[in-house]
């Protein structure tokens, strides 16, 4: 075979490379082999040579010149080794310069390699390269020297498969540490006594021990619960003993304990290995996020049979695979009587468009919701409101979740609400004609009245008139202000309050909102200010709250305006006796009354009217107490 094919040989490159020896610093074994075949043969060089496809590396060497010594290798030009890993036998050369392979071979010049006598080395077969001796000067080998080396290469193949196999298992080491160390579970070993050999990055995670805090200590009194702990060392000293171990092998949970002092759930397995002495390998989990999901289950599955509807669990073809008790109530028959049997020749299912057009719409939407009709066990017919969700069966296929709520009575009570319904509209009707002639019959008259009464307010008339004038046209505002709060509650009724905002000039419009009652009420507001509302209901607001504190809190005191960066708030003063404290948490709801703390009569709507008057127009209203005495009532609306 050509010299370059066998070096050259992927197997055999591969367990060069595996020995490790091209990379790991000199080895004092085969250190002391070189120096012993060098006594033993009397010559100035020995040398460990593996022999790859470009080059040969001294794993280990003795005598070279300084340059080969430091490169610990040499170029295949320098190398004899090469033709014992050729052909896979020693190599026997008296004087290299007359050997017809060897004489131009660059070692004869720069090395100074006259004889040489090289043995394989080998390893699981294959032949890594050759240990050799060299002498610089022509020497005839005799067969007792050979014997000798041939020996000596016996103990380095022995050699190097000790570093192999330790190099093997310092990997093998590491990979399992590193292994341990990315481990989702915690992992804990335990020496015979229990004391903590390992603890990898989970374990210190899980209980919150460091590594080097736990090592040493014993698991029993740092995880283990005190009642789980005779189970422990009973183990153990059943394993020293001899005996054999009864947790190994078995995957099984129980509390541990932090190192915070709580309790949790975890799940565990156990081997254990004896190699001179026994060692507990653990395995560890939290499951309390699994305990809680198992009691979230069960007590889902308690609420699916305490729940009033029937919940069904059926297969596509309709066979029955669970039945709870609400279906259990609902149709007469026990859970055990139905088991596997169709669902729709069991209860006579009436559809109302067909069974075919129930199927269709599963298979496409996945989910149906419809009336359907249903036999019972004692024979009378019941109407359900059923819902269909088909989905993926646990043991593989589909099935469908069936929800029914029987709504037999809820049908008679319907047709009783509908007929209720057309009542209602009926009297919304009256309403509507209300509001209409609120609006007109009664706005328009009003209307005359009151202009009427302020033209003859300015005629010279005696005193007397005069004050009877003044009260019909007060009497009049008091009539127009309740005619807008029933349309206003009206609109609230039907849902069609709503407000055209528009800019308005604050002071102007608060001073004949004061002026239209006739009250002598101060206004404090800075001019130029604006706000966005319906000028209508701003005046209707502001009305409303001075009328209130005329009822309730003696008459206003004053009206002030304070302006934020985007709102302004108006606030009607009084100084009354103030708003009962039991009566302020409902002060804006409708039907509230300040009669019933023993104040003024009312019907209860002004506040709330105001309320939705305010909210109309995108603002709030609000009460506070006055100081010392009395209320402030407060509408906050949009700075324009």
């Amino acid at each position: 075979m050509d010299t370059e094919r066998r070096i050259a040989q992927a197997d055999r490159l591969a367990a060069v490379v595996s020995t490790g020896l091209l990379a790991l610093p000199p080895a004092p074994g085969l250190d002391r082999l070189t120096r012993l075949a060098s006594r033993l043969l009397g010559v100035p060089t020995t040398l460990v040579s593996l022999v790859t496809d470009e080059r040969q590396v001294f794993a280990s060497q003795l005598g070279l010149p300084q340059r080969w010594a430091d490169a610990a290798q040499t170029p295949l030009s320098h190398s004899f080794c090469q033709y014992v890993v050729d052909d896979d036998a020693p190599l026997v050369v008296t004087d290299a310069r007359d050997d017809e392979r060897l004489h131009d071979n660059r070692a004869i010049d720069e090395i100074g390699v006259i004889a040489y006598a090289g043995m394989p080395i080998r390893l699981d077969g294959q032949t890594l390269g050759a240990f050799c001796a060299i002498d610089g000067h022509p020497r005839k080998w005799t067969a007792a020297e050979l014997e000798t080396l041939e020996d000596l290469a016996a103990a380095v193949n022995s050699e190097i498969a000790l570093i192999k196999a330790a190099d093997d298992a310092q990997q093998a080491a590491a990979t399992m540490r590193a292994v341990l160390e990315a481990s989702h579970d915690a992992y804990v070993s335990t020496d015979a006594r229990g004391r903590v050999l390992d603890w990898n990055r989970s374990a210190e995670a899980l209980f919150g021990w460091t590594r080097d805090e736990a090592t040493g200590a014993l698991a029993t009194e740092l995880i283990i619960p005190r009642e789980f702990r005779d189970r422990y060392t009973a183990d153990i000293d059943r394993v020293r003993a001899g005996g054999r171990s009864e947790l190994a092998g078995r995957r099984m949970e129980m509390p541990v304990r932090h190192r915070d002092g709580r309790y949790f759930p975890v799940e565990y397995t156990v081997q254990v290995t004896d190699v001179g002495s026994p060692v507990y390998h653990a395995f560890l989990h939290d499951i309390s996020a699994r305990r809680a999901a198992q009691r979230q289950l069960r007590r889902q599955a308690e609420l699916i049979d305490a729940a009033p509807a029937a919940i069904i669990v059926r297969g596509d073809d309709g066979t029955i695979r669970f039945w709870n008790n609400g279906a259990e109530q609902m149709y007469g028959w026990p859970a055990a009587a139905v088991a596997g049997q169709n669902i729709h020749q069991l209860l006579h299912t009436g559809f109302p468009d067909g069974i075919a057009e129930v199927r269709e719409v599963l298979e496409t939407a996945g989910t149906w919701e419809g009336e359907l009709t249903h036999r019972c066990a004692d024979g009378h017919t019941i109407t359900v409101l059923s819902r269909h969700a088909r989905r993926p069966a646990p043991d593989g296929g589909t099935e469908v979740i069936e929800t029914n709520a029987d709504i037999t009575g809820r049908l008679l009570a319907q047709r009783e609400l509908q007929q209720r319904n057309r009542q209602l509209e009926q009297a919304n009707l009256l309403k509507l004609d209300l509001m209409g002639m609120l609006s007109h019959d009664i706005g328009t008259p009003l209307a005359a009245i009151t202009g009427y009464s302020e033209l003859l307010g300015e005629e010279p008339l005696p005193e007397f008139v005069l004050g009877l004038i003044g009260r019909i046209r007060k009497s009049a505002h008091r009539i127009d202000e309740l005619r807008h709060n029933v349309l206003a509650m009206c609109s609230l009724d039907s849902g069609t309050l709503t407000a055209c905002r528009q800019p308005v000039l604050l002071a102007p419009a608060l001073r004949e909102a004061v002026e239209a009652l006739e009250a002598d009420v101060p206004v404090d507001c800075p001019d130029g200010l604006r706000v966005l509302v319906n000028p209508a209901h701003l005046t209707q607001i502001v009305v409303n709250f001075i009328t209130n504190a005329a009822k309730y809190g003696g008459g206003a005191t004053a009206i002030t305006v304070r302006a934020g960066d985007t709102t302004v708030t108006v606030s009607v003063h009084d100084e009354g006796p103030g708003v009962p404290a039991g009566l302020r948490s409902r002060l804006f709801d409708r039907y509230t009354r300040a009669h019933e703390t023993g104040g003024a009569k009312g019907h209860g709507l002004g506040l709330h009217i105001v309320a939705s008057l305010a909210g109309a127009n995108h603002g709030t209203v609000t009460h506070r107490d006055n100081q010392p005495r009395g209320s402030v009532f407060e509408l906050t609306l949009e700075s324009a």
